[in-house]
């Protein structure tokens, strides 16, 4: 449940809470059934804890070496060179969370100050698409910035993103006009 931004419509609860490495261990042997088996790292931010990720990630290539494949998504914060080349050591895939243009992103997207994180992820992502140039960008559109919607992927297309996962925030205030926006972006 820790992380280090605020971002104004999370839906994970506040804390600071980590799951342990134990409870890890034991939600994969209760839930890993058939030839391979996805772990996903998410939170929060789970790049708080990337001795963990390490850790659980040695512990499944130790239980069952190459039936796991795994995912960490990030806010992007923390992401940094070491951290990429130990994720293509064990082929663990960075997905990075981002709303687009400035405009969009800085709305919800703020450290605990209330200050956008915009500009800190433009060399994060480039770092991570120099890596993974496959890496998924996961994008939640917002009623509020909806209109930035077609803008935002022009601008990650223009950086080089090929994945690019865009959700709508479900529990953010549609509208009539914000649907009527929404088909106009697209």
């Amino acid at each position: 449940n820790r992380c280090n931004l605020a971002c104004r419509y999370c839906y994970a609860a506040r804390g600071n809470e980590d799951m342990t490495f134990e409870t890890a261990c034991q939600a994969i042997d209760r839930c890993a059934d058939g030839p391979q088996c996805g772990v996903i790292f998410f939170g929060g931010e789970p790049l708080l804890r990337k001795d963990l990720i390490w850790e659980i990630i040695g512990w499944c290539e130790r239980r069952d070496p190459g039936r796991f494949h795994y995912k960490v998504t990030t806010n992007g914060t923390l992401l940094d060179a070491q951290f990429l080349e130990e994720a293509d050591q064990w082929q663990l895939q960075v997905a990075l969370s981002h709303d687009g243009i400035r405009e969009a992103h800085d709305r919800f997207r703020v450290r605990p100050d209330g200050g956008g994180t915009f500009g800190d992820l433009l060399p994060k992502l480039e770092l991570l698409l120099d890596r993974q140039p496959y890496a998924p960008v996961m994008m939640t559109v917002n009623p509020e910035a909806v209109d930035r919607y077609a803008e935002s992927v022009r601008w990650f297309g223009a950086r080089g993103v090929q994945y690019l996962i865009a959700s709508l925030n479900h529990a953010g205030p549609w509208t009539d006009a914000a649907f009527r926006s929404l088909r106009k972006e697209y």
